[in-house]
């Protein structure tokens, strides 16, 4: 190759002197230190640039004592003009850096909030400046009580997204559901089980029933377990999505019948069903009609059978993610049929089945489910390792013992 030569080449090029979108451009590569510990000290542009609001509105940031020091936490709050999402862990720092926030910052997304020494006039101080902007909260580990009520409230109005993982009057939720008008998404799980469990269900009904009808995801995790009330009102959210029940010990057969109107549910997942009959399960299976569902879990219920299976496999042939782990009363018939039905899995769990040996179908899994990309057969006592070992050649993630291989196609 010729050398170049130094009078055909343009003119000096001086970073300094890039055009703002380039320099831009470049820059939002970069982490929220990164900004603020070195582009921000260049030379006064390039502190303008880092202070750029298309660059912050895309960064997340998290306040931990244990994390970041608090020279660090000083100069990214000194600099950030926003946040996608902001995490607050370390409640001492908070006293002169929130001021600097206030100052600089003109929006955050998501804020979350978490650790028992955190006080609610933390979220009351957030919200009266970011009243407009915060659209998802979390709150996590704390006990809740009224005064951390009324600080979410000051924000309700504007919140498309609530998550709480706390030890909470889950009753006194019901004061916020007026308020949340623009709720799409409710996420609860309590730390403990509440010594007034009849309350906190009449609490969690309650709620329910006052959310707004374009609520579209609903998760109600450990502590937190729906009735045939709870299942009632769940059952008038027609425009849900996705539905979460981590706990369905105490949901009868006849309450899986109020999710037959949710015919907008793309995501499925009840877990514990321990009180589901099989007949029970039969027949909301076979009366369901989901046509985008996408993703269905029954883990651990344990009188879900082989005809359960077979219906599912019929009548939700079109999902791509299935668990059915935990379920000891399916065998070889129950999972033949839903390699046969079920071309579009991507995903199956099977993990702690004791019956299934898989001979009859494993071996033809790359013409079976062609677009499977992760298998866990974890603590399949039957299956031989040598069979799950002989998928070697496909190109999927297959769990099986304590060991995760990766197989190359």
């Amino acid at each position: 190759m010729a050398d170049a030569n130094p009078e055909d080449c343009g003119p000096d090029v001086n970073i300094l002197g890039l055009p703002e979108e380039i320099a831009l451009c470049i820059f939002s590569y970069l982490s929220a230190s990164e900004l603020s510990d070195n582009v921000a000290k260049v030379c006064t542009l390039w502190r303008v640039y880092a202070s750029a609001f298309q660059l912050w509105k895309r960064l997340d940031y998290t306040v931990d004592a244990g994390v970041r020091g608090r020279r660090e936490q000083v100069s990214i709050f000194q600099t950030a003009s926003a946040f996608r999402k902001l995490t607050l862990k370390d409640s001492s720092s908070l006293g002169c850096l929130l001021p600097m926030l206030f100052c600089n910052c003109s929006s955050i997304q998501e804020l979350v909030i978490s650790g028992e020494e955190m006080d609610p006039d933390i979220l009351s101080n957030l919200g009266r400046h970011y009243k407009g902007s915060i659209q998802s909260l979390t709150l996590e580990g704390m006990e809740l009580d009224n005064n951390w009520y009324s600080s979410i409230s000051g924000i309700a109005r504007g919140l498309k997204s609530l998550t709480i993982k706390a030890d909470c009057c889950v009753w006194a939720m019901g004061l916020l559901s007026v308020e949340c008008i623009s709720l799409s998404a409710l996420r609860l799980t309590s730390c403990c089980q509440t010594e007034n469990h009849r309350r906190q269900m009449q609490g969690v009904k309650r709620m329910l029933s006052l959310l707004p009808d374009g609520l579209q995801t609903l998760q109600l995790g450990a502590h937190i377990t729906p009735n045939g009330e709870i299942m009632q009102a769940i059952g008038e959210k027609r425009r849900l999505e996705t539905l979460t029940l981590e706990d369905c010990c105490e949901i009868l057969d006849r309450d899986l019948l109020n999710l037959l109107s949710l015919s907008k549910l793309q995501c499925l997942q009840l877990w514990r069903g321990h009180s589901f009959s099989t007949n029970g399960l039969l027949n909301f299976v076979y009366n369901s009609n989901f046509p985008h569902l996408k993703h269905l879990d029954f883990f651990d219920c344990p009188n879900l059978n082989d005809e359960v299976i077979q219906e599912i496999s019929i009548k939700c042939s079109q999902v791509e993610t299935l668990d059915i782990s935990s379920c000891h009363l399916i065998t070889d018939n129950g999972l033949a049929s839903i390699f046969q039905f079920c071309s579009n899995l991507h995903t199956l769990k099977m993990s702690h089945l004791p019956q299934p040996t898989g001979k009859d179908y494993l071996n033809h899994l790359p013409q079976l489910l062609p677009k499977l990309i992760y298998l866990d057969a974890y603590n399949c006592c039957n299956i031989s390792i040598d069979l799950l070992a002989s998928l070697e050649n496909e190109k999927l993630i297959v769990m099986y013992g304590k060991r995760i291989r990766r197989i190359q196609r």
